[in-house]
């Protein structure tokens, strides 16, 4: 049983809807959720996700070398509901820019949410992930009904991310997750 929270729900929901009613051109939209750790802003998304009934991918980085995390994603994506999951199968991905723009192809045309967990570290295991991120976002992913979740507990890379001079500054909303509040519970 999810209990509270109800006001971050109501605003993931509205980002989805705005996703999925948004006219051509750019549809997509990006948020960055940042909180401390152990506050629940996976398990906050994993309920969107179960309650949206669209099709996603949740994907949590876990540290590792490049190189790993680029196969764990692959292996997440292909176990997910995303229509074009199946492109996935068999690829050994070389980079994030093929991953991301692989990822785009896989997206259906009614609208999808990709989340990214623990983005602090992706960006601390490839300098250059924030850059393709940006690119992604901007050539591939603006352009397709998706929500793309960037996930953090590191407080200052989750508002720096967003800061200016970074590549993917001003393409992301923010939304910060509190502890929980006792009146809710």
């Amino acid at each position: 049983m999810f209990v509270g929270r109800e006001a971050q729900l109501s605003r993931l929901d509205s980002f989805l809807r705005a996703v999925r009613s948004k006219g051509d051109g750019k549809p997509g939209r990006a948020l960055l959720i940042r909180g401390r750790r152990r506050v629940g802003k996976s398990r906050l998304v994993e309920e969107f996700l179960d309650r949206a009934g669209v099709p996603y991918v949740f994907f949590a980085a876990s540290g590792r070398p490049v190189r790993e995390e680029l196969r764990l994603f692959a292996e997440e994506v292909l176990t997910s509901n995303l229509p074009g999951a199946g492109l996935f199968a068999g690829v050994e991905l070389a980079s994030w820019d093929a991953a991301l723009r692989l990822l785009a192809t896989a997206l259906p045309d009614s609208g999808a949410v990709v989340v990214l967990d623990e983005v602090p570290y992706l960006v601390g295991a490839d300098e250059h992930f924030e850059g393709t991120l940006q690119r992604a976002f901007d050539r591939e992913l603006s352009r397709r009904r998706v929500l793309l979740i960037g996930i953090g507990s590191d407080l200052g890379m989750m508002e720096a991310l967003d800061s200016y001079g970074r590549p993917f500054h001003q393409r992301a909303s923010e939304m910060v997750v509190p502890p929980l509040n006792p009146a809710e519970v």
